[in-house]
């Protein structure tokens, strides 16, 4: 479990440096400068952080744990209320 941490009238919280190391962030054991993320809030309490692709923001759709996120979804019956979702889009 991590802290929010107050910086500049903003929240921070850290990412465990071994979800780094999957990702490929880290050179020799450190982050780069490089590196950008985008931060989105989907609901209350619940945010999704993506790392840039040279300068492009993936889409969230293409991000394999929200596309099982939806497949569980739907699995549970919530069909209507993902379509519903999908036009506000």
């Amino acid at each position: 479990m991590r802290k929010i941490r107050q910086k500049n009238g903003s929240g921070l919280v850290t990412i465990p440096k071994e979800y780094l190391q999957m990702d490929g962030v880290l050179v020799d054991g450190e982050i780069p400068e490089c590196h950008h993320l985008v931060v989105d809030y989907l609901d209350t309490g619940v945010y999704a952080i993506r790392l840039t692709q040279d300068g492009d923001i993936p889409s969230l759709r293409e991000a394999e744990g929200i596309r099982q996120i939806v497949a569980d979804r739907l699995l549970d019956g919530g069909a209507a209320e993902l379509l519903e979702a999908k036009e506000a889009l």
